[in-house]
């Protein structure tokens, strides 16, 4: 367990419901992770899920979105994933994710976005679990990017074109507060 990790979540949840009150479904659900499971910073964490964390990046004009398509689950998302054994925080772990799967490097960071569970499906050995994503945002100061690790492509994806992509509520329900934070 990552306690700094554990504290900030603590931290800004608070925060988070205050600035936030309709959300107080998902905000119950991670208070509820963080009383009644062991290390939610371990990926192998799987009764009942995780922390993971991820990066809604905009490109340098802030019009557009950086969408992955993920090689595992065949959808467009944005960057994320696990947090790694040296992140000192999610916002960190966002970062390196989003170089990892992008090259992506180079941002200004806008913040924490939003707070996210959603169920990850059986594969092999592990079993179906949920991830407790933290969601934060970015800006992008290169618009050059790239498909790497686990992904099949990456593209800058117009905010108000996001439709068009084979993704799911969350991200969109994510974007909507992106475009309404920057204006």
């Amino acid at each position: 367990m990552k306690p700094d990790v554990v504290a900030w979540l603590r931290e800004s949840l608070a925060e988070y419901a205050f600035r936030h009150p309709g959300e107080s479904p998902v905000i119950d659900e991670f208070w509820e992770l963080l009383e009644h499971a062991d290390d939610i910073t371990d990926p192998a964490h799987y009764l009942p899920g995780h922390l993971t964390s991820s990066a809604f990046t905009l490109d340098p004009e802030v019009g557009s979105l950086l969408l992955v398509h993920h090689e595992k689950l065949d959808r467009w998302l944005q960057p994320g994933g696990h947090l790694d054994e040296g992140d000192e925080s999610l916002e960190r772990a966002a970062v390196r994710e989003l170089a990892e799967e992008t090259g992506v490097a180079d941002v200004e960071s806008l913040g924490l976005l939003d707070l996210d569970v959603h169920a990850i499906p059986e594969r092999g050995d592990v079993p179906e679990h949920l991830h407790y994503d933290v969601r934060f945002a970015f800006r992008s100061r290169s618009s050059v990017i790239l498909a790497l690790d686990g992904v099949r492509e990456a593209v800058w994806a117009r905010l108000d074109g996001l439709d068009e992509f084979d993704t799911d509520d969350s991200v969109l329900r994510a974007a909507a507060k992106l475009r309404r934070q920057i204006g």
